[in-house]
């Protein structure tokens, strides 16, 4: 199914008035009005604005008067007769405006040019046309048009066109024109212009003076220029209404104006601020305009001459709230800000300025100086800091652009506190997410003498001084801030100071339930829902897996932030020491000081990314002499390459690096190796900080070695067997005790059986790896290695004798002729538990006689099992 849609482009013109009135104006005057034509259609046309009474081509369907005659032409006089006859009788007639016709010179130069180019002209058969139009009248000279009286309009758019109104007579005056097109399906427009003209001697340029946005008791001037078209000398008087007279005067309020000139009187405009009730009418006191009328009175003529003067009248007030200020008790190390407003009340923009300030007052911005736009309101900051203990009673001055001042009063007590702080502000620099900055400050006590005529003593306001001696201090830190300060509390003696040390952790805050949910939405979802409100709002413990979680991705998605902190400072007279018991201080908190940190946080550049980004690496407990190896994965998160820099570790401590890297590119992970190994029973703890452009990184490291300690249940060296037959064994026991904390791995070694072994196919001790080296523990406690020594005769007795133990290998005594070894030990390997025994079986079994049967047993340690 389809439709055909006809679309028809036209004009479509209008006008926006159909009477222009001019009102009165006086004759030699000119005014000007203006009429639009628009075309609110799709097509453009060609147009013309004429007098309604005028012709045009475009218009052949409402002509002016046409005169067509059809004549023969015998002569030329005969013509420029009738022509002549013709215009002279319209000329009598007065009743249209001229128009441009052919003259009778034209034709008749038409008339030879046609009989020059070969066209003779017969006194029959030719016939002539001629459009005559009626000459004009006075009154239609005084309405004319502007320059863009003809041409084209385009679519969718308007033209103006000025009508100007010169009155000439007296009189009322008016016209009609018409607007005609080209395009035929065009009407034309018509519009009617009404005019009255004045004859007086005497006119006023401007009848309408403007003196614009006035203020109240300031002075404004103009000038008023009178014409004159007389030929004589005029006496003129000047008057002001007399509701406005003490207000406005005109100067001087008579004199004369000479013939065919102009006259200047002066107009003064000093406004009061009775102007509303004393105006009445002519003023409106919701919009502050004033129109006030003029009389100019002039001899022998009846009506007088008016004009108008219109101003509108503002005040110049400007409005300081509050009213007054009282800064209370404020010490010399600090300032107190407080705002103020500044209201402009007046239509005018208005520069103003604090002038005069005393030493200890400050106004921001800008120093107090401004400009303030109408009806604005603005918003400054004042600054108070005493130079001394004393009560402040002074104004603050506001003075405005015309020399108008407005006060403000201020009060103030200044106090001198007995302490003082070295720095009152610290400015932290950009710290990483769970790292930490650390500053130093004092706290200094430099009352030494009461003499108030050399210096300045500590006191508030106008009371007694502070008695000398020695004076304590307190730091009040607010709740929940990532700021420590120690010491909190403290003594100052006269002429000493005090260390303080600031440290701030950058930590966020322990995530909510509520909060993971948001980071994990999609794991958590169901969880969420099956739980009431209540356990949503919980904290979650530290060491839960879901807060690892949380804080990890936290971590990545920290954006940055800025804390400020004023940490309080209380001071009282006297030492801590001195008090009794648990009672507390005198502390005045008038004698407060203040200490402001500004904290800025980053994100950090390089997170930790193993055992769940933990920064503290426990190595634990570790034997002397062993070492263990943690691995630390970090990653760096930023969007750049990072070089790394390392702090450097203790030369001669258990920690060490094993692995550095010198360079971690944009979302890389890098594992390092750190290792630990103790030389002695040690608590040990060192920080290793891993340094970049953007921040550092600090890992804490710590470690316990412990000391491998066993003490063996035999008295002496020597573990004899005695006498045994030959062929024949005898047994005895021993008990090995651990008294070390740690779990101690054991493994016992025969000479005879290990000896061999060792030397044949051990590799030497500076090539083997650090897994594959174990230590010969030689004198454990106070029993050391034992060596079994023994007899061996028909019938007789076996024996062991000890030796010290030394690295040195010692030969075996006499062994067995079969190949079995003489002397046996169980259990030959197993682990010894933190303070508890171990009992082990020595077997002598000898398979001959003779008495130099002689072994070495050594009890190898090895490492604490799973490092």
């Amino acid at each position: 199914m389809s439709c055909e849609v006809l679309v028809t482009f036209k004009p479509m013109l209008s006008l926006d008035k159909e009477l222009i009135d001019f009102g009165s104006y006086t004759v030699g005057e000119t005014a000007i009005r203006t009429i639009t034509l628009t075309n609110t259609g799709g097509l453009g046309t060609r147009f013309r604005f004429l007098l309604a009474s005028e012709t045009c081509e475009m218009d052949t369907s409402q002509s002016a008067l046409k005169l067509s005659s059809i004549f023969t032409y015998e002569d030329k006089s005969f013509y420029d007769k009738f022509t002549t006859s013709f215009s002279e009788h319209q000329m009598e007639g007065n009743e249209s405006s001229p128009t441009d016709v052919p003259s009778q010179k034209e034709s008749g130069k038409l008339d030879v040019k046609e009989q020059e180019e070969g066209h003779p002209i017969e006194s029959e058969g030719v016939t002539l046309t001629t459009i005559m139009t009626i000459p004009p009248n006075e009154e239609q000279m005084e309405f004319s048009l502007g320059e863009t009286t003809e041409g084209d309009i385009g679519p969718f758019s308007s033209i103006k066109v000025p009508v100007i109104f010169t009155p000439i007579v007296p009189g009322t005056v008016q016209n009609s024109f018409k607007v005609v097109f080209k395009n035929q399906q065009c009407p034309t427009l018509y519009f009617k212009v009404v005019g009255v003209a004045i004859d007086v001697p005497v006119w006023v340029l401007k009848p309408n003076v403007d003196l614009k946005i006035c203020m109240y008791d300031r002075l404004y001037q103009d000038s008023i220029l009178v014409h004159t078209r007389s030929k004589a000398a005029l006496r003129l008087k000047f008057e002001v209404c007399k509701e406005l007279r003490g207000h406005m005067e005109l100067l001087p309020e008579t004199g004369y104006i000479q013939a065919l000139s102009s006259y200047s009187v002066q107009l003064k405009f000093l406004p009061r601020h009775s102007l509303p009730e004393d105006a009445g009418k002519y003023f409106d006191k919701e919009t502050r305009v004033l129109e006030a009328p003029m009389t100019i009175w002039v001899a022998d003529q009846i009506k007088p001459l008016g004009f108008t003067v219109h101003a509108v009248v503002t005040t110049s007030d400007l409005e300081l709230s509050p009213a007054g200020l009282d800064f209370g008790y404020c010490t010399i190390y600090e300032a107190i800000r407080t705002q103020i407003s500044l209201c402009n009340h007046s239509l005018l923009p208005q520069e103003f300025g604090f002038v005069g300030l005393p030493k200890f007052v400050d106004i921001q911005p800008n120093d107090g100086f401004g400009t303030i736009l109408p009806l604005e309101t603005l918003q400054l900051d004042v600054i108070f800091q005493p130079t001394k203990a004393k009560e402040y009673n002074f104004e603050l001055i506001c003075k405005s652009e015309i020399n108008r001042c407005f006060k403000l009063a201020c009060r103030a007590v200044g106090v001198h506190p007995p302490l003082e702080l070295s720095h009152y502000q610290i400015k932290f620099a950009a710290t990483s997410l769970y790292d930490t900055s650390v500053a130093t400050l004092y706290v200094i006590n430099s009352h030494l003498s009461m003499n108030s005529l050399t210096h300045s003593v500590p006191r508030i306001g106008s009371e007694d001084a502070f008695p000398v001696g020695p004076t304590s201090f307190e730091f009040l830190l607010p709740p929940d801030s990532p700021i420590t300060i120690s010491p909190l509390v403290g003594t100052v003696w006269p002429g000493k100071s005090q260390k303080e040390t600031v440290t701030q952790r950058k930590d966020q805050r322990r995530p909510s339930f509520s909060m993971l949910r948001l980071q994990n939405q999609d794991r958590l979802l169901q969880a969420s829902a099956s739980q009431p409100p209540e356990v949503q709002k919980e904290d979650l413990a530290s060491s839960s897996q879901e807060y690892q979680s949380a804080q990890a991705s936290l971590t990545r998605s920290f954006q940055g932030k800025f804390d400020k902190f004023v940490v309080p400072c209380v001071v009282a007279s006297g030492d801590t020491k001195d008090r009794k018991g648990t009672e507390p201080l005198s502390f005045s908190p008038h004698n407060t000081l203040y200490l402001e940190l500004w904290c800025p946080a980053v994100a950090p550049s390089i997170v930790v990314t193993s055992d769940k980004g933990k920064t503290i690496i426990n190595f634990g407990d570790i034997a002397a002499g062993h070492r263990g190896i943690k691995k630390v994965s970090i990653q760096n998160i930023s969007p750049e390459d990072l070089d790394l820099e390392y702090s450097v570790l203790n030369p001669d401590g258990p920690f060490v690096l094993l692995n550095p890297t010198i360079r971690l590119p944009s979302g890389e992970t890098q594992v390092l190796d750190l290792s630990f190994s103790p030389r002695e029973s040690v608590l040990a703890q060192e920080t290793l900080d891993i340094i970049t452009k953007k921040g550092t990184l600090s890992l804490a490291l710590m470690g316990t070695g412990v000391a491998s300690t066993i003490t063996c249940s035999i008295e002496g060296d020597v573990l004899n067997m005695g006498y045994v037959i030959a062929r024949e064994s005898v047994s005895l026991g021993f008990k090995l005790q651990n008294n070390s904390l740690l779990p101690i791995k054991f493994s016992m070694q025969l000479d005879s059986l290990s000896s061999r072994s060792r030397d044949q196919h051990r590799l030497p001790q500076f090539l083997a790896s650090p897994d594959q080296r174990t230590e010969v523990v030689g004198e454990l406690a106070s029993w050391g290695d034992r060596v079994g020594h023994g007899r061996g005769v028909t019938g007789g007795a076996g024996r062991c004798r000890g030796i010290r133990t030394s690295l040195a290998t010692l030969p075996p005594g006499t062994q067995n002729y079969s190949g079995q070894s003489v002397f046996s030990v169980v259990p030959v390997e197993g682990i010894m538990e933190p303070g508890k025994a171990q009992d082990f079986t020595v077997t002598f079994s000898p398979d001959h006689e003779s008495l130099y049967f002689s072994d070495r047993l050594q009890v190898v340690l090895f490492e604490k099992a799973g490092l």
